[in-house]
């Protein structure tokens, strides 16, 4: 739900100002905790650069160091959260679906979970 996701970023953020950048953008791409990825909800982030370049991805760990799918993740995203929506492919259907996702800017990253909309 939307909620899940809004909390699943407050608790990623919380997590990497607790332990640093490293290894909470290696625990959220590797050894994601229920926490971090629940279902389709997991946590991805972004550096807040031209691009958007991804530093951690809970469901495609093979889409580090690639842009962001939509510029608009990193445009539209704001210290207090922010809904962008687009296409990208559900990890449990394999299929492209609409998707929304909420973004929080925060010490040069954007954090981002979203909702896959049927």
């Amino acid at each position: 739900t939307a909620a899940e996701a809004r909390d699943m970023v407050k608790r990623a953020i919380a997590f990497f100002d607790k332990v640093g950048a490293r290894m909470a953008f290696n625990h959220f791409t590797y050894n994601p905790a229920p926490e971090f990825k629940k279902a389709d909800l997991y946590i991805f982030v972004l550096r807040v650069v031209e691009g958007g370049p991804i530093v951690a991805h809970g469901a495609y760990p093979d889409r580090i160091g690639k842009n962001a799918a939509t510029p608009a993740l990193v445009d539209d995203a704001a210290p207090q959260g922010a809904w962008v929506d687009y296409r990208f492919k559900d990890p449990l259907t394999e299929k492209f679906m609409q998707k929304s996702s909420w973004v929080v800017r925060h010490k040069g990253y954007v954090f981002g979970c979203g909702i896959y909309k049927p």
